[in-house]
C-alpha cells in the first residue's frame, strides 16, 4: 500500500504542474523553473497524471508487482517533462512504455475473467498506446490530443460499464456503445494526419455518446431521482460530466476550431475538465479506498468544489466563444482552484470517522 501512496503522490504533483503550467498557457504570470513544463502541459495532465492514475488502479486491482510497471513509467516520464528540459524525448519513451505495460494488464485481466468492461478499457488502452507512439514520432499535440482524449473516454465509459453492470443492456443496446466507440477512435486516428475530418467524426461521436450515457446509465438515473448521501452526489456528478460531452460535441461541429486557438480551448476543456473531471470528482471516493487504503466519508462540502467546477468552466468557455481574455483568465483560475477544494476535501474527509461508502453506483 505505501508505494500505492507514493505512486499516488507523483500523480498529484504532475496534477500540480500541469495546472500551473496550465494557468501560464491561460496568461497568467507565475513563477516557472522550466518552460518544457508549459510546453508540454497537456502531455503532463492527460498522460503523466490521468495515465499514472488510471494505471495504478488498474495494477491495485490485479495486485501483482510487474503490472506496477507501468504507473511508474508514466510517473518518471511525467516527472522528466516536468523537471528536466533535456530529457523530453526520455519522457516520451517511458510514456509509450508505460501504455503498452497498461494493453498487457488489461489483456490479462481479460484473459483472467472474460469482462467485456476490461475489453473496452483495453481498448481505450490502444488509443493511448498509439497517441503515445505518435507523440514519440515528432508530432505536435495537436496531432495526438484526440488519441489521448479518446483513451480517457473509452476507459471512462469501460469503468462505467464494470461498476455499473450496464453490461446486463440487450445486445443492440451494447453494439451501439461499441459503434460509438469504435467512430470515436477512428476520428481520432484520422485527426494525426487530418484534423478537421477527425475533428468532426470524433465530435459526432461525443454527441452520440453522451445521448447513450443519458439514456442507459441507469444507476445514475436512480441516483439522481432516489439516492442520498454519496450515491447522489455521485449521479449528479457523472450526469454534469454527460452535460459537458453534448457541449464537447456541439462545439466540435458548429466552430471552425483552429489548433492553439480560443475555441480550441474551449473545445478540450469541456471534455479534460467538464467531462474527465466530473468523472473524477464521482469516482475518487471509491477508487482511492481502493488505491490509497483509506476510508473516505462523504460530506456535503463535495458539492462545492463540483458546483466551483462548472461555473468556472461556463466563464471559461463563454469568454473563449467571445474572444474574452479576462473571461478565459479568471475561469481557468477558479478551474484550478475547485480541483484544489476537491482533493482537499476528500483528503480531510478520510479521518471522519466511519465511510459512508455503501454499494456501488
Amino acid at each position: 500500500m505505501k508505494k500505492n501512496r507514493f505512486l499516488l503522490l507523483l500523480a498529484f504533483v504532475a496534477l500540480l504542474v500541469g495546472m500551473m503550467s496550465g494557468l501560464i498557457r491561460a496568461g497568467w504570470v507565475l513563477p516557472i523553473w522550466s518552460s518544457a513544463a508549459v510546453r508540454w502541459h497537456g502531455a503532463i495532465m492527460l498522460v503523466g497524471f490521468l495515465g499514472t492514475l488510471i494505471s495504478l488502479e488498474r495494477a491495485a486491482a490485479l495486485n501483482k508487482g510487474a503490472a506496477y510497471a507501468a504507473p511508474v513509467f508514466f510517473a518518471i516520464g511525467a516527472i522528466l517533462l516536468e523537471f528536466v528540459p533535456g530529457a523530453a524525448k526520455l519522457g516520451q519513451v517511458l510514456f509509450l512504455a508505460g501504455s503498452l505495460g497498461l494493453v498487457i494488464i488489461y489483456g490479462y485481466h481479460l484473459w483472467s475473467h472474460h469482462s467485456l468492461p476490461i475489453a473496452v478499457m483495453g481498448f481505450g488502452a490502444v488509443a493511448l498506446a498509439v497517441g503515445n507512439a505518435v507523440f514519440l514520432g515528432g508530432k505536435p499535440l495537436a496531432d495526438v490530443v484526440l488519441l489521448w482524449a479518446a483513451f480517457l473516454l473509452i476507459t471512462i465509459v469501460g469503468e462505467r460499464l464494470e461498476l455499473a453492470m450496464l453490461f446486463t443492456l440487450r445486445f443492440p443496446i451494447v453494439l451501439s456503445l461499441f459503434l460509438l466507440l469504435a467512430a470515436l477512435f477512428v476520428g481520432a486516428g484520422i485527426g494525426v494526419s487530418q484534423f478537421y475530418p477527425g475533428l468532426r467524426l470524433f465530435s459526432l461521436s461525443l454527441l452520440g455518446l453522451s445521448v447513450w450515457l443519458f439514456l442507459y446509465d441507469k444507476p445514475v438515473q436512480r441516483a439522481w431521482r432516489r439516492g442520498t448521501g454519496l450515491p447522489r452526489f455521485m449521479g449528479i456528478a457523472l450526469a454534469s460530466g454527460y452535460g459537458w460531452l453534448l457541449v464537447a460535441g456541439i462545439l466540435g461541429i458548429a466552430l471552425p476550431i483552429v489548433p492553439g486557438d480560443y475555441y480550441y480551448d474551449a473545445f478540450l476543456h469541456a471534455i479534460f475538465l467538464g467531462f474527465v473531471f466530473a468523472m473524477i470528482f464521482a469516482h475518487a471516493p471509491i477508487i482511492l479506498p481502493a488505491v490509497g487504503g483509506v476510508k473516505i466519508a462523504f460530506h456535503p462540502l463535495f458539492y462545492l468544489p463540483l458546483v466551483l467546477l462548472h461555473l468556472s468552466l461556463l466563464v471559461r468557455v463563454f469568454g473563449d466563444i467571445t474572444g474574452s481574455f479576462s473571461l478565459r483568465l479568471w475561469g481557468s483560475l477558479v478551474n484550478v482552484v475547485a480541483i484544489l477544494i476537491f482533493f482537499g476535501v476528500v483528503i480531510s474527509s478520510r479521518e471522519k470517522g466511519k465511510s459512508s461508502l455503501v454499494g456501488k453506483n
